[in-house]
């Protein structure tokens, strides 16, 4: 079975970048169900439950990208009052679910904006600039007597 190559890159940044785990070790499972219920709108991944939205894997690394800073702050200054992994996971999963939606819509917004400038038709856009000539040549008389 192959992996989705969008699952992989999300899976290694949250466990490099967020959860700064060393080469060996892996993610726990409650943080892998956490990230796949969130592609689907759940707290947890569960095939009992229906789906609640449908965010891709890209959109949530993107968010986790932009949220990058604000969640290890929040890692820092909270230290003291984690109890686990888990209840540390769960503080970022807050700020990520407070803030993917907005990264969905920039998504939007920017695919939008692309199509509309591609979609644009340039042909009757045609201009060619004049060139400037000069009509004196001055030479710098400053420098002259130097050689």
């Amino acid at each position: 079975m192959a992996q989705d190559p969008e699952w992989i890159n999300l899976y290694e940044y949250v466990k490099k970048e967020i959860m700064e785990y060393p080469d060996d070790f892996k993610l726990p499972k409650f943080i892998i169900l956490r990230l796949r219920g969130l592609a689907k709108g759940q707290f947890l991944a569960n095939k009992k439950q229906p789906p609640m939205a449908n965010y891709e894997y890209k959109t949530i690394l993107y968010t986790f990208k932009i949220c990058k800073l604000s969640i290890l702050t929040g890692f820092k200054s909270n230290n003291t009052k984690f109890t686990n992994e888990q209840h540390k996971f769960n503080y970022a999963m807050v700020i990520i679910e407070n803030n993917i939606n907005d990264m969905v819509i920039r998504l939007k917004n920017a695919k939008s904006a692309k199509e509309k400038t591609e979609s644009l038709k340039m042909d009757n856009i045609n201009h060619e600039g004049a060139e400037y000539i000069s009509k004196t040549k001055k030479e710098n008389n400053n420098l002259k007597d130097l050689w």
